[in-house]
């Protein structure tokens, strides 16, 4: 979730964004808010590295991209570009030597940093604590008001966790099942 001019950007799968809208217009009826699928005005792009994150400080691409910096042992940013722009980004960065990473690269970086990716055969079946989202910065317990907010303030304040997200690395010549 970022903030775009007058709006706010939710970037996630393709494939949850109808079911998002779909339960978020639940609420956004009791706001003077406008719920839409955005996905064919923007590309997202990302790039790594140090001088990835130096890059683009030293150009000017906010007027028609959002840069999503992120912070963990593989310093990133999320580009989130407007489609008549990417051109303009991609020969900047290039320019620079910088190129973007595929999605594999993306995910690995995301494993390392404990970042939980969250999918159609995944959605609904964990809170925040039980992928370590509060422990991220994934949660705020000082703002709003959000659907489960009572649940999630009580067992981060006086709970146990009774699960939670590990990262493991298994060594095997068997093929391994999700």
């Amino acid at each position: 979730l970022c903030a775009r001019l007058d709006a706010f950007i939710v970037c996630l799968p393709r494939v949850l964004v109808s079911d998002t809208i779909e339960e978020l217009n639940k609420y956004a009826k009791f706001s003077n808010v406008t719920l839409a699928d955005a996905s064919d005005q923007f590309i997202a792009v990302g790039v790594m590295g140090e001088a990835a994150c130096a890059a683009w400080q030293s150009h000017d691409i906010t007027q028609h991209t959002t840069v999503i910096k992120i912070s963990d042992a593989y310093p990133r940013l999320l580009l989130l570009t407007e489609k008549n722009t990417f051109p303009t980004i991609v020969k900047y960065f290039t320019s620079q030597a910088i190129s973007s990473c595929d999605h594999e690269q993306w995910m690995l970086a995301d494993i390392h940093a404990g970042i939980a990716t969250v999918d159609l055969k995944t959605r609904g079946l964990f809170t925040p604590h039980d992928i370590n989202y509060p422990a991220i910065g994934g949660v705020s317990f000082d703002k709003g008001c959000y659907i489960g907010q009572e649940v999630i303030a009580r067992m981060h304040y006086l709970g146990k966790l009774k699960q939670a997200l590990f990262r493991v690395m298994i060594t095997t010549s068997e093929p391994i099942e999700a």
